[in-house]
């Protein structure tokens, strides 16, 4: 992972509740709704997360704001605001 994945860490609200992401070494990890997974990096900005059941796999990317805020987008929408 890049210094880049270090921006995205920290506690996001999302219209299901709230969604966590640390990193652990040079691996970023997430936990939302008591479900835990793993995001792998095919690119700076984007990742493919690992879970258990139907987000297994799914495409989820970083976008840097104006305010060099981070917004976390799944399928095309943002998924949450950063705390």
């Amino acid at each position: 992972m890049t210094a880049a994945g270090t921006a995205y860490e920290g506690g996001y609200q999302t219209a299901n509740g709230p969604l966590r992401i640390s990193r652990e070494g040079d691996r970023l990890f997430g936990s939302a709704v008591g479900l835990p997974f793993e995001f792998v990096p095919p690119s700076d900005t984007q990742f493919v997360m690992l879970a258990v059941g139907a987000l297994d796999e799914e495409l989820v990317e970083f976008v840097k704001q104006a305010d060099r805020s981070v917004i976390p987008r799944f399928q095309g929408q943002p998924l949450g605001l950063k705390k």
